[in-house]
Order: structure tokens, then C-alpha cells, then sequence
């Protein structure tokens, strides 16, 4: 794991090495009872039996580098952050995030799930698709989780702070993906009020 500041602003990136000694799983998980689709809100169905694109083993030195991942974590202004905030507190903010993130131009056509309140099984594919931890889906916190149609983009809400942007590329692309998750981060600042440390 390797952390950079850039314009004042924090970044997380994550290089997939091949030959790294962790498992590494595409497509549907191991596990047979799980079905290769997960039902998500407004009845859409995610298919995780297709291979992403970031997962195509394409992109610049693919034979080395799997796959590249920035991430923006961000917390509201005026909001206590999640660790302080009640349950009330957290599924009223999910429910605010969801309804501002249906109108950002990169996520017209997201899934969408709520977590926090009934786990099911499905869920568990998540983290097999690095979206998030098991933590994440297991916890009784009133979350959300957003993939964008080609799953390159995906938003946590009320994991550490109350927004985690992630953007993937396969190979090494961390130029391409620093442009794609700024654009992204503008569309929020315009609709959201992001709390920044003097």
C-alpha cells in the first residue's frame, strides 16, 4: 500500500503484483452457494460471472502489474463522522448519498445495495471482487455500496468516512485514473459540501 498527497488532497493507491503471494479470484467465487448474480436495489441484477475490464489483463505492463486502484475518502461538512454518528444518524445519511449519487453523470447506470440491515449471502461477493472487506458488509451499520456499469467505479458509503471513491484500470494507469476520479470528485463537490483540514 502506497499513500500520496496531491493538491492537498489524499490518495490511495493499490498496485496488484502479479506473482504476489495472496489469492487472487476472478469471476464467481469459490463459494457454490452464491449465485454469479446479486440482486440490487430498483431490481437490477449485477452480474459478477463476467470479468471486468480492469481485470482483463490489459493496460500498460500487464504481464507485471494486474491492476491499478486510486481511492478518495471524503466526510461531509457539518456531519460527525461515522465512528461518532448513530445508526439514525448514518442510514439518513446513506439514504441522502444514494439519492445525490443517482444523479452524477458517471453513475446513471449503477447498482446500487444497502447494507447494514438484512445480509445475505450474495454480499459476500464484494470483497471477492475487492469492492470492500468483509468487515464492511458484516457490520449492523447502515452502509451502501455503488458500482458503476463497468464496475471501474465504485463508491463505499459510511465505511471509515462517509464517501470512499475507487476508481480501477487494468495494468498501470495511474494518469488516466487520476483524471477519471477528479472528474468524478468535481461532480460531487458540486452537489456535496466536503469538510478539508486547514
Amino acid at each position: 500500500m502506497k499513500r500520496l498527497r496531491c493538491s492537498g488532497k489524499r490518495f490511495r493507491m493499490r498496485l496488484w503484483m502479479r506473482g504476489m503471494k495472496m489469492p487472487l479470484r476472478f469471476g464467481i467465487s469459490s463459494s457454490s452457494f452464491i449465485p454469479p448474480e446479486v440482486k440490487m436495489d430498483g431490481n437490477k441484477k449485477f452480474n459478477f460471472s463476467m470479468v471486468s475490464d480492469w481485470l482483463g489483463g490489459g493496460g500498460q505492463f500487464s504481464e507485471i502489474i494486474l491492476s491499478s486502484r486510486i481511492r478518495i475518502n471524503r466526510n461531509l461538512k457539518n456531519r460527525k463522522f461515522v465512528s461518532w454518528s448513530s445508526n439514525q444518524e448514518l442510514q439518513e445519511l446513506a439514504e441522502n448519498l444514494l439519492e445525490v449519487i443517482s444523479i452524477i453523470n458517471y453513475f446513471k447506470n449503477s447498482y446500487q445495495v444497502q447494507l447494514g440491515i438484512n445480509k445475505e449471502p450474495a454480499h459476500d461477493l464484494f470483497p471477492e471482487r475487492f469492492i470492500c472487506n468483509y468487515k464492511y458488509i458484516n457490520e449492523e451499520i447502515p452502509r451502501g455500496i455503488v458500482i458503476g456499469e463497468n464496475e471501474d467505479l465504485s463508491i463505499l458509503i459510511n465505511n471509515y468516512d462517509h464517501l470512499n471513491i475507487q476508481a480501477y484500470q487494468s495494468g498501470l494507469n495511474l494518469d488516466d485514473l487520476f483524471l477519471l476520479i477528479s472528474k468524478v470528485q468535481d461532480e460531487f463537490e458540486a452537489n456535496l459540501n466536503f469538510s478539508y483540514s486547514q
